[in-house]
């Protein structure tokens, strides 16, 4: 690592969750963001959390249990591919 910020190669993240404490909140989206040179690749990705999405989350994203339930892909597999992603980030 050169100790150096290259805006030409960097990944960048955000989570949406049912919650703010890490130790028990479930992702409800993922969004990742890769730059290496002039190449861009984003990824949005909404989640079935597994359990219920409290009324404060949904204020702050928008997101119901409900749509979560209709639309998202399953929990697990949404947190795979976020860390799958940011891995791949670090490596390269």
């Amino acid at each position: 690592m050169n100790g150096h910020f290259d805006p030409s190669h960097m990944l960048s993240f955000d989570l949406e969750t049912t919650g703010v404490d890490p130790q028990t909140a479930k992702i409800v989206t993922s969004a990742l963001v890769s730059i290496r040179g002039k190449e861009r690749d984003d990824l949005e990705m909404l989640a079935d959390p597994g359990i219920e999405i409290p009324k404060q989350a949904s204020a702050v994203h928008g997101i119901t249990t409900e749509y979560a339930r209709e639309h998202g892909k399953p929990h697990d597999e949404v947190l795979a591919e976020t860390i799958r992603r940011i891995r791949q980030g670090w490596e390269g």
